[in-house]
């Protein structure tokens, strides 16, 4: 859960800083449709099934420490670990401004220019490993080597 709380927060603020420097999401190569309302509605739901997930310590009479660290600890330490090296570091929040959106983008659009094949689908290789059709003998870079 910590994880997807993480994404979510991630994409937040990514988003802010595509919002900040004019950057339309329509123009990147995926699009979530129904974002970044899905990264709130995620990142509330998560925090909330993280916070609930070990309710029943907090029930009177149940209280127990070796109930109480399994659901919570990593929560505690992920904040710890963060803010720790925030502190030792000395590094500072980024602004949406000037998050850094473009830096490798020419070498990412070099090497995706690369591939002009459409990827296959996922059923298309179902169907060859059902069918038993021999899929022609490829190297790394795409080459038929057969």
């Amino acid at each position: 859960m910590i994880t997807y709380i993480c994404i979510s927060l991630t994409y937040i603020f990514f988003y802010r800083a595509c919002k900040a420097q004019g950057i339309d999401r329509s123009t990147l190569p995926y699009v979530g449709y129904f974002q970044p309302y899905g990264a709130y509605i995620t990142l509330v739901y998560m925090i909330i099934i993280e916070g609930i997930f070990g309710y029943t310590v907090f029930i009177p009479g149940r209280w127990s420490v070796a109930d109480f660290f399994p659901p919570y600890t990593m929560a505690f330490v992920t904040i710890l670990l963060y803010f720790g090296w925030k502190l030792y570091h000395r590094t500072k929040f980024v602004s949406p401004l000037e998050a850094d959106l473009v830096w490798e983008k020419p070498q990412i659009d070099a090497y995706e220019a690369a591939f002009t094949d459409p990827p296959a689908r996922f059923r298309d290789e179902i169907w060859t490993l059902l069918t038993r059709r021999k899929k022609e003998k490829e190297n790394h870079m795409g080459e038929d080597i057969s």
